[in-house]
């Protein structure tokens, strides 16, 4: 809805909140830190968000180094680095990302998510155009098997299909 500024204050009340009552390592601050760090990225702040997604990466990476839920940390500080002019710097995010989809079970979303993004980044700087034309192919088949759910994506996976042709 792009209320951010409603939003904010229960984001960081729910982070101070398990900050006192939780162990400094649990995954619910994690949780909390990506939430206030996705919040500052959609204000458009991406130097703001950094050091928050880090902290929320550091503490899963301590808890369950290769746990799925890290795609998302690793996602959102991807698109922290594009955000800040910096694609390649989002690419071992996106790739660690990937090799923990898959070890183990990940968010369909995440994953398929995570392919577009790498696509994309592959893309614009020039690495492997014809593996980004095939991770987006891959987002794009995974949303579709999403259903309703999953349309977004899916049309998000097939506008950018539709702009970036290998030469024949």
């Amino acid at each position: 809805m792009k209320r951010y500024a409603e939003a904010r204050p229960y984001l960081e009340r729910a982070l101070a909140i398990r900050k006192k009552v939780l162990e400094p390592t649990h995954p619910d601050i994690a949780n909390s830190l990506l939430g206030v760090a996705l919040l500052a990225l959609d204000e458009g702040h991406p130097a703001d968000a950094l050091p928050l997604a880090q902290q929320a990466l550091a503490i899963r990476e301590k808890v369950a180094p290769d746990h799925p839920d890290m795609m998302s940390d690793l996602l959102v500080l991807a698109k922290i680095q594009v955000a800040q002019h910096h694609p390649a710097a989002a690419i071992p995010y996106l790739e660690r990302g990937l090799a923990i989809a898959a070890k183990k079970e990940a968010d369909v979303d995440n994953v398929a998510e995570t392919k577009l993004r790498l696509a994309e980044v592959l893309w614009d700087t020039g690495k492997d155009r014809a593996r980004s034309v095939t991770l987006a192919q891959e987002a794009l088949a995974a949303w579709k098997e999403g259903g309703a759910a999953s349309q977004e994506g899916a049309a998000d996976a097939q506008k950018w299909l539709d702009a970036h042709k290998l030469p024949r």
